[in-house]
């Protein structure tokens, strides 16, 4: 007696199933490269955040392309952050100097730029790049011991 076999069909064949298995797992990862194919060369390029205001200011500008010669910012923070009431800005433009304002929520964080003669009102600004807290911490005691050895040359 023989025993009765299973039709050979496309679900119970090995090796039609393994090729269609990989088809299915190459048709995947082309799509998938496609896609992220797309959204590299679709997106915005990245821009490194500005360590200064003076260079966030002037990315503010370049945006809305205004033309400047130069960009000053005054700094109000003292070396406490608690106690950061904001900085003033001095632009020059072609048609002559115009002063504003750095307003921030949080110490270099949240901040907006105002400018009132180029019509520029409380426009977001980039965040700023930070550095580590031990790095400015750092940063400020060799400040201060600077300063206070510039002090004591001059007695």
């Amino acid at each position: 007696m023989t025993t009765p076999t299973r039709p050979q069909t496309l679900i119970n064949d090995w090796p039609v199933r393994a090729t269609r298995v990989v088809s299915l797992s190459l048709g995947l990862a082309i799509l998938v490269l496609a896609v992220l194919g797309y959204r590299s060369v679709s997106a915005r390029p990245y821009l490194a955040r500005p360590h200064t205001y003076r260079a966030a200011i002037m990315m503010a500008l370049d945006e809305r392309a205004i033309e400047y010669r130069d960009v000053q910012v005054h700094d109000a923070c003292p070396t406490n952050p608690s106690d950061c009431s904001g900085s003033w800005v001095a632009v020059t433009t072609a048609t002559g100097p115009v002063s504003g304002q750095i307003t921030c929520q949080r110490y270099h964080e949240d901040c907006t730029l105002s400018l009132a003669m180029l019509d520029i009102h409380h426009i977001p600004l980039p965040a700023l790049a930070q550095d580590d807290p031990w790095l400015w911490a750092i940063k400020q005691r060799i400040q201060a011991f600077v300063l206070s050895f510039h002090s004591r040359l001059r007695l």
